[in-house]
């Protein structure tokens, strides 16, 4: 019998402004859910790409992203709903490897240009991986959960 994991990973993209932060704001929208499909044993690691856009209305292009996730202190994880959970192994933006709650600094290639709508196409990817050792050791089932991200001005 093999053994099926379907997941999904639900996005959302919140943007904020420190107050000592002068005249810019930030946006960060079009995020997209993952969905992984099904894993059976044997398919390897399930890595998933989402593009989405950063724009910011004045200064530089760089901005910082915190991450959270639905798991304890903000983890990165998908659960099943009866108690089992899945790591998620990474979750990457621009090359850098996120930590839950921690904020990554100084990320480039935030749209400063007007209109607020990244020239009609996304300008950030981000890169979520789920490694086949996790998967092997939790019961089939269908597995969600939510990243939370929180940009701001750098």
């Amino acid at each position: 019998m093999r053994l099926k994991i379907f997941t999904t990973l639900f996005l959302f993209l919140v943007a904020s402004a420190p107050l000592d932060v002068y005249a810019q704001n930030i946006q960060a929208f079009n995020a997209e859910d993952i969905d992984y499909g099904s894993w059976i044993p044997g398919d390897g690691n399930l890595q998933n790409n989402d593009f989405f856009c950063v724009y910011k209305d004045a200064g530089n292009r760089r901005w910082d992203v915190v991450a959270n996730g639905d798991g304890p202190g903000g983890a990165f994880e998908l659960n099943d709903g009866m108690g089992n959970t899945l790591t998620i192994n990474r979750v990457r933006v621009k090359a850098v490897d996120l930590t839950p709650g921690v904020t990554a600094t100084n990320l480039g290639g935030a749209d400063n240009s007007a209109p607020a709508d990244c020239g009609g196409s996304d300008n950030q990817r981000l890169r979520v991986r789920l490694l086949q050792s996790d998967m092997v050791n939790v019961p089939p089932g269908t597995y969600t959960g939510t990243l939370t991200f929180t940009v701001s001005p750098n």
